[in-house]
């Protein structure tokens, strides 16, 4: 066909036939270009946001829960304002987070969490303010139970030196043997007592109420030895401290009762906490995971277009150094 065809169509077929190949291969360029910019654009404006947010929201979970048990387990007060401002920045997080998942069509697992996570959220809020009111009962109970064991104490001394000194003045020995009973049943009084105190402070600090349970009959304990001595005590001033006994003896019982109740209603906060706050974790784990997985995905493709974009042009190129080396001898 370029035998019989003049000159200059044969010089107009040749470049031609390279204009084509370069356009060809501009268009081939073109697309995976506009590949590679649309997979960029994703991971710039919505899934390494998501991954960055997921990751922050974990964070400061974590932190909120850390706080929590600092404050309940080590009744460690600024926890409270620490764990405060924790929360607000999960809040904050979850925020940006449902803003994102507004404006990224592509974030699907993000939208279907966000409001799990902020309802688990929520329940934390509730819980996390029901935690310090029982501390706070856990503080006034305290508070009375520490009034009333040294005025209990007090008293069941005051009435052993009583005792004791009337029994050095006693001749017969009827007097010094009830003298003895009595320094006998207030030492008793006395030991109930301090058993009690150490009860309590031993569930206290193990934040365990049974401890706590199995020492309240001690109390019954303590009224039927005043009991016993009562009709035995002759004089208004001992009569007084043995009343000052069982109404202080009634103050710390009903310390130690307030005591076991909020034991238990922190331990049971406790559990719901951690099992609401590991929602949150999980929550933040999968939406991190899957912007991980796609991101991973999408700079796979991304290099994969790129790769096949320049294998294309080499071997364009070659065709049209191959074609123009055959047109230039043809010709």
């Amino acid at each position: 066909m370029l035998k019989n065809a003049t000159l200059g169509r044969r010089i107009g077929f040749g470049f031609g036939s390279l204009l084509a190949i370069l356009a060809v291969l501009g268009l081939v360029a073109v697309t995976n270009m506009v590949r590679v910019k649309t997979k960029a654009t994703m991971l710039a404006v919505e899934y390494v946001p998501e991954v960055s947010l997921a990751s922050e929201l974990e964070r400061t979970t974590f932190r909120t829960m850390f706080e929590g048990r600092r404050y309940v387990l080590g009744r460690h007060l600024p926890s409270w304002d620490s764990g405060q401002e924790a929360l607000g920045q999960v809040k904050a997080n979850l925020d940006k987070a449902a803003q994102l998942a507004a404006n990224a069509p592509h974030l699907v697992k993000l939208k279907e969490q966000v409001p799990e996570a902020q309802a688990a959220l929520s329940e934390y809020e509730k819980l996390w303010q029901q935690t310090k009111q029982e501390m706070e009962r856990w503080q006034a109970a305290e508070d009375n139970m520490n009034k009333a064991a040294p005025e209990y104490m007090a008293a069941c001394y005051t009435y052993l030196k009583s005792q004791a000194r009337k029994q050095r003045a006693e001749t017969t020995t009827v007097g010094m043997l009830d003298r003895a009973w009595k320094l006998e049943k207030v030492n008793d009084v006395i030991d109930v007592g301090n058993a009690l105190r150490l009860a309590a402070w031993k569930a206290a600090a193990l934040r365990d109420a049974t401890i706590m349970q199995k020492a309240m009959p001690e109390f019954e304990t303590i009224t039927k030895l005043v009991a016993a001595m009562k009709p035995r005590t002759k004089t208004s001033e001992d009569m007084a401290n043995l009343n000052t006994v069982l109404s202080t003896a009634a103050t710390y019982k009903k310390g130690c009762q307030e005591l076991i109740d909020v034991l238990a209603a922190l331990d049971e906060s406790n559990k719901q906490r951690l099992v609401v706050g590991d929602q949150v974790l999980e929550i933040a784990q999968q939406v991190a995971s899957a912007g991980i997985d796609i991101t991973k995905k999408s700079t796979t493709e991304a290099a994969g277009a790129l790769a096949t974009s320049s294998a294309i042009l080499i071997i364009g190129l070659l065709v049209a150094l191959g074609l123009g080396i055959f047109l230039a001898i043809t010709i």
